[in-house]
């Protein structure tokens, strides 16, 4: 009898590891699914998709030659309370660029001063000073 008993438990005990081992291998294949080659979820399931309105709201890029900026006219004023409302959250209030922002390049990378006569250096700093004499 207690050999029997014993025997029952040993069954039942290899039949519940083999069942774990399945469902653990079974989560890491669909947690696998889920990710991406770098590591990064494939969806996130929060939120929603911006809209194209909404991105054309806030991803504004103006070229050196000014193309796409607003048509119109300005002063100091004006120009001032432009920049510290849509551009020194990336090129910061000194205009040396703002650090640690995600998605973005670095602070040095969004600069807008310095780098005067350094363009033909080994290392040069690529500003919108840089290229005034």
């Amino acid at each position: 009898m207690c050999i029997r008993s014993a025997e029952f438990f040993r069954r039942k005990r290899a039949g519940s590891i083999l069942t774990l081992a399945l469902v653990t291998i079974a989560g890491l294949a669909i947690s696998a699914e889920r990710v991406g080659a770098d590591g990064y979820p494939s969806k996130f399931s929060f939120g929603q998709t911006a809209t194209e309105e909404e991105v054309a709201r806030i991803a504004i890029a103006i070229p050196a030659d000014g193309k796409g900026l607003p048509p119109g006219s300005g002063d100091y004023a004006r120009g001032k309370q432009v920049y510290e409302t849509v551009c020194a959250a990336c090129h910061g209030a000194d205009l040396k660029g703002v650090a640690g922002l995600p998605d973005m390049p670095s602070g040095a990378a969004l600069r807008l001063v310095g780098g005067r006569g350094r363009l033909t250096s080994q290392k040069p700093i690529v500003t919108v000073e840089s290229y005034w004499p």
